[in-house]
């Protein structure tokens, strides 16, 4: 691959450059900004960087949460010749030191007051000395609730000290001041960009890193070239497709279906929040998305849900409606014909039920990419069943992205799919998943022993991932290899599967398994406290004032959920016993990452307790 994101881009404009490209929902309506507009505000911002001294190879963070000035400042930085460090807004102050010392960030573009005033924590200015500006989206932030000095609304001049305003400039300041260069002579900014190579870095991303510090990955140009290439012929992407884009970009997942817009050169829909994508799947309606198992997941749960409310006349009726999905769905998948009476049964089953599931998503989807976690078969199957495909796939952060997908024309539910062109795969002897190929990182920041650790001297790069390769070449993953569960009576159990099944349940929020080296599973559990109070609402139950895992129907709705989950495994992966935690795992609890990964060893650690007095004798 001879591209870089510079050259894909500038070959879009030339191609599209009066296609829609980024969509914003501005008083009610989408507004949208071209290719063209696109490149010219990457190079005003790459003309103010350069102004302010940020030279080739110099890193550029950005601390923010998934919005249309993200990607316009992601290709201003790549146009200036700069390395691009995303930075999850859940990260802590620690945590923001740590990526901007180790990268050596020297400008840092963040959201809003809320995210400037943690660069200000006076615990790690020393690790910030090399920050030579700052640069923020947005002069104000309302608070949900007051914050630790009774504040409802921060604003910039109340985080920022009158010693250090002089480092600190709005980002439209800087767009402005970037205009001006440009107008005077445009040459030495497009000149940034033509010294970029393939073999460039074009970013580091750091893991969210579910043990210890997270890492730098380094990711080049060639990196991004070779993924959007072949994934767009993967899926079939055109520059008439569209996408709601609501996944954070700091992530991996998020930054490749971006720069698959700079490739394809198809819209991208920016969420207005995480609590509105449903209502903006519906408005913007989609060609296809990206999301996690989770947005599937509690979309299943819903309906479930609803049906089970149903009278007795109705519920008939959505499950036979189900129930037809379902036969369609695997005479499909086997590559059997559909008899004229099951079409017929098909139609009636969609005008009762499956099309008003299906336009959940909107009129136009022709699928969505399922990645960042294991997908439950029945998940798939469910959707499948009521005309949404769900194309699974597999990759990490050190691939860039997607190493297996599968595609509309060849599926398998249950498997991450085959692996893209170029992308070879083994399995080692103790079945962890090894890829090699063009995606692979350069290694990671700073990190010499950790590279060598799983990248070999052969290019093999070792996921940490256990899985299995059918004769067609799908693969399937069945585990991390080291949250693999050995039962006391010698039984591997995968505890992510069975987590993710608990996580079907409308009542569980969360779930952590746990049994190695013990007689049987146990599992930590917390409430979906939105489902509970709809739960409530429903049954016209009052529950103000209340512990919710103390309220007895509450009690029975988990332990029916587990019964549920349980007959659907085997005896050695069932849950036993469990626990209703007090509340949801968070990132300032260090139960989850920045891209909300649980981190398993840590939720061991504070709940240790509650786990042994799950394997405690009763009487």
């Amino acid at each position: 691959m001879t591209d870089t994101i510079v050259s894909m881009m500038r070959r879009q404009v030339i191609g599209n450059g009066d296609r829609p490209a980024l969509e914003t929902r501005v008083s009610g309506r989408w507004i949208a900004r071209t290719f063209s507009e696109w490149q010219e505000t990457a190079l005003a911002i790459a003309a103010a960087l350069s102004d302010l001294g940020v030279g080739h190879g110099d890193r550029v963070a950005i601390l923010a949460n998934t919005r249309r000035e993200w990607a316009e400042v992601d290709l201003g930085i790549v146009f200036a010749g700069a390395v691009v460090v995303p930075i999850y807004q859940q990260t802590t102050p620690d945590g923001i030191a740590h990526i901007v010392k180790d990268s050596g960030s020297v400008v840092l573009f963040a959201e809003d007051p809320l995210q400037v005033e943690k660069l200000f924590d006076p615990a790690i200015q020393s690790a910030l000395r090399g920050l030579t500006r700052i640069v923020y989206f947005d002069p104000r932030r309302k608070l949900d609730r007051p914050d630790k000095r009774g504040r409802l609304e921060l604003r910039m001049d109340d985080v920022v000290s009158r010693e250090e305003r002089s480092r600190v400039m709005s980002f439209a300041e800087l767009l402005e001041a970037g205009r001006r260069l440009l107008t005077r002579d445009d040459t030495a900014v497009r000149a940034l960009g033509d010294a970029v190579t393939p073999d460039d870095l074009a970013t580091i991303v750091y893991t969210s890193g579910t043990t210890g510090l997270p890492k730098g990955v380094e990711l080049t140009h060639r990196a991004f070239a070779y993924e959007t290439s072949h994934i767009r012929e993967q899926v079939a992407l055109t520059s008439s497709d569209r996408t709601l884009l609501f996944l954070p970009l700091a992530h991996i997942f998020a930054k490749l279906l971006l720069m698959g817009a700079v490739r394809v050169g198809y819209a991208t829909a920016f969420a207005t929040s995480l609590t509105t994508v449903l209502d903006e799947l519906r408005e913007v309606e989609p060609t296809f998305f990206g999301a996690v198992p989770r947005v599937f997941e509690k979309v299943h749960a819903g309906v479930m849900q609803k049906i089970r409310d149903e009278s007795p006349v109705r519920r008939a009726v959505a499950e036979r409606a189900l129930a037809v999905g379902r036969e369609v769905s695997e005479r499909k998948r086997a590559g059997r014909g559909i008899s004229p009476v099951l079409a017929l049964k098909q139609r009636a089953a969609d005008l009762a039920v499956l099309e008003r599931i299906r336009h959940a998503f909107g009129r136009k989807l022709r699928f969505a990419v399922s990645g960042g976690a294991p997908l439950s078969p029945e998940i798939s199957v469910f959707f499948h069943g009521v005309g949404v495909q769900i194309l699974e796939a597999y990759g990490l952060t050190e691939t860039c992205g997607a190493t297996h997908i599968n595609r509309p024309d060849a599926f398998k539910f249950g498997t991450v799919g085959q692996p893209i062109p170029g992308l070879h795969t083994k399995l080692a002897d103790d079945g962890e998943v090894l890829v090699r190929g063009e995606n692979l990182m350069r290694g990671y920041h700073n990190q010499t022993e950790a590279t060598a650790d799983v990248l070999s001297d052969d290019g093999w790069f070792a996921t940490g991932d256990v899985g299995t390769i059918d004769h067609e070449g799908y693969l399937t993953i069945t585990d991390r290899k080291k949250d693999l569960i050995v039962t006391a009576g010698g039984k591997n159990v995968a505890p992510q599967w069975i987590e993710g099944l608990l996580k079907q349940e409308p009542v569980i929020s969360q779930a952590v398994v746990v049994g190695d080296r013990r007689p049987y599973l146990v599992a930590l559990v917390t409430l979906d406290e939105a489902e509970v109070t709809a739960m409530a609402a429903r049954e016209g139950v009052s529950i103000a004032g209340a512990v919710l895992r103390e309220i007895p129907w509450v009690v029975r709705e988990v332990e029916q959920a587990i019964r549920r989950v349980n007959d659907k495994l085997e005896q050695y992966q069932q849950v036993k016993r469990h626990a209703v935690l007090a509340r949801d795992f968070t990132v300032e609890a260090g139960e989850l990452t920045a891209s909300l990964k649980v981190r398993r060893k840590s939720v061991e650690g504070i709940y240790r307790e509650a786990i042994e007095g799950l394997y405690a004798p009763r009487g």
